[in-house]
This record gives structure tokens, C-alpha cells and sequence, in this order.
């Protein structure tokens, strides 16, 4: 009889052990291995939207740069210095499951403005070394060593600006708790917390967002070694000195404009916001390219 209760204990064992390497592999797989899009894709899209096209793109002049993360991965970017003489330099991230290819018409924004452009490859995303993206966890860190390579390349009085979307722009806000060069911050429809969109997201897809979350967080902890609460935009602002700008859709439903108002109401000293009516996630620009460019001039001009 103790056999079989000793056996009936095994089995149960075994079957939890395989349903948690599968959901283990599941999440790693979807949230966190995101590669997949091209740059012929994303190029492919931005022409057929007539956002910005291959030809343009070619003709930039740019260099490749490469730096190496604090856990080794070597990271890339392209630099583009249409004004050799000036001091500006503002870098763009780009967002989750994306490529640089998608802000190009905001690099090419700052550009008309007089600024240099810094565009990134953020880590296991497209040119980017790494297997698992981390919500802006660790690329506050790249984008830290990002920040220095710029001051040093441009030297004494460098102004330098950041440029985040989505992912990208939790990232350049969760910078801004470390931040000891960055001048000013935009931020294109972040999140303001990384638990609380998890279990939006969760609770969408009919899932208990308590038990999603404490298991995502266990996988997350095990695998990646931090938390959903280790990332928490709406805390990195709070106390920030550093100007920001946010940009949000109003009916952006995979993350909310009260994101990034709420981001804005505990915000102190110089700020903007605009929320941009029927614009979804990310389309801000798309639909309203020449407000989207006169609100970014004057919020860099009240600087």
C-alpha cells in the first residue's frame, strides 16, 4: 500500500514537472523571444504605410556602432551625423517585438530639427545581440552605456535627448532615475508599470491575473533574475528632474493613455502631454505627422 502511495506521489510529482517546464518554455517563448520580424518586413511595412522607405534610409549617411552590454552582448547601433559640428544627440529605442526600421520617421524628425541621431538596436531585437528582451530592465542599463558613448563622442557641452516607443519608451523612463546626462526625455505610449500591464493583458485573454502573474513572475525570476515589480516607469519619473514629453493614442488598447497620464500627474517640473483622439498604439505619428512634429518642437524649444 505505501508502494502505491509512494508511486501515486511520483507520478504527481512527474506531471507537475512537465506541466511546469511547459509552461516554463511556453512563457519564455512568448514574452520574451521576440524575434521574428525582418528589416525587409519592417521596410516592407513602413513603405506601404508611406512612412519611410529603403531609398531614403540608404541615402542617410550613417556608421555602424557596436558597444558591449554589461552581461556581454554586443549591441548595435546606427549613427547618423548630418551636423558634425553640433552637440545634439538624441537616441531612439525602439519598442517591443520591433526594429529601429519603425522610428525612422522620428529619427529623421530629429534630424530636421538639427540633431544628430543615435538609433538603436535594442538587446535580442534586431541587429542586437541577446535571446530574451526584459521589459526595459536591463536596456536601462544598455541604454545607460549608449548615453556615454554618445557624451564621449561628441565631448564637453554635449546635449543629448532621448527617444523611446512603446518598450522603448518605458526604457528611456525607467532611465530617468539614473539619468546623468539626458537633457530631455519623449516618451511614445509606454507603460507606466510593468505588473499592472501584464495583468490587463492577462485579464484580456480570460486568464486569473493573480495566478498569471505570480507564475510569470516565478519563471521571470528564475530565468531572467527579476521581477514584474523591478520595473515600474510611473516609480523612475517621480522623482525625476529631467523634462518629459509624452505622446499617447487615445484609443491605444493594448496600452492605455491613463498610463502615460498617470506618468504625468506624479511628474514634477517641466512636462507635456498629448494625447493624440483615435490614434491606436504607436500610430500617433501616422496620423498626425506634422502635430506630432510641431509638439516635439515646442516642447525641445521650452527646454
Amino acid at each position: 500500500m505505501q508502494a502505491v502511495h509512494f508511486g501515486l506521489v511520483l507520478g504527481v510529482l512527474a506531471l507537475i514537472g512537465v506541466a511546469y517546464g511547459i509552461g516554463d518554455s511556453y512563457v519564455m517563448r512568448r514574452l520574451f523571444d521576440v524575434r521574428g520580424t525582418t528589416e525587409g518586413d519592417a521596410f516592407d511595412y513602413m513603405e506601404k504605410n508611406e512612412l519611410y522607405t529603403r531609398a531614403q534610409f540608404d541615402a542617410l549617411h550613417k556608421e555602424e556602432i557596436t558597444i558591449t552590454s554589461a552581461d556581454g552582448l554586443r549591441l548595435h547601433a546606427f549613427y547618423i551625423e548630418p551636423y558634425p559640428e553640433s552637440k545634439k544627440v538624441v537616441i531612439v529605442m525602439h519598442g517591443y517585438a520591433a526594429l529601429f526600421t519603425h522610428n525612422l520617421p522620428q529619427a529623421e524628425m530629429f534630424i530636421e530639427q538639427g540633431c544628430n541621431v543615435l538609433l538603436v538596436s535594442q538587446r535580442a531585437q534586431g541587429r542586437s545581440e541577446g535571446r530574451y528582451v526584459t521589459f526595459g530592465y536591463r536596456e536601462k542599463d544598455d541604454l545607460d552605456q549608449w548615453v556615454e558613448w554618445a557624451a564621449h563622442r561628441k565631448g564637453n557641452g554635449v546635449t543629448i535627448g532621448l527617444f523611446g516607443q512603446s518598450m522603448g519608451g518605458a526604457t528611456v523612463l525607467e532611465y530617468a532615475s539614473m539619468n546623468r546626462r539626458a537633457q530631455f526625455i519623449i516618451a511614445d505610449c509606454p507603460y507606466s508599470d510593468m505588473t499592472d500591464l501584464m495583468r490587463r493583458q492577462f485579464a484580456k485573454r480570460h486568464l486569473p491575473p493573480g495566478i498569471a502573474v505570480s507564475f510569470v513572475n516565478f519563471v521571470m525570476q528564475r530565468r531572467l533574475g527579476f521581477r514584474m515589480s523591478d520595473v515600474s516607469p510611473i516609480r523612475s519619473v517621480r522623482g525625476a528632474a529631467v523634462p518629459i514629453l509624452w505622446i499617447h493614442g487615445g484609443e491605444d488598447h493594448l496600452i492605455p493613455a491613463s498610463m502615460s497620464q498617470a506618468m504625468y500627474d506624479v511628474k514634477q517640473g517641466k512636462k507635456r502631454i498629448w494625447i493624440v483622439p483615435g490614434a491606436k498604439h504607436a500610430d500617433m505619428y501616422a496620423l498626425q505627422p506634422e502635430e506630432y512634429r510641431e509638439v516635439v518642437r515646442e516642447f525641445l524649444a521650452g527646454i
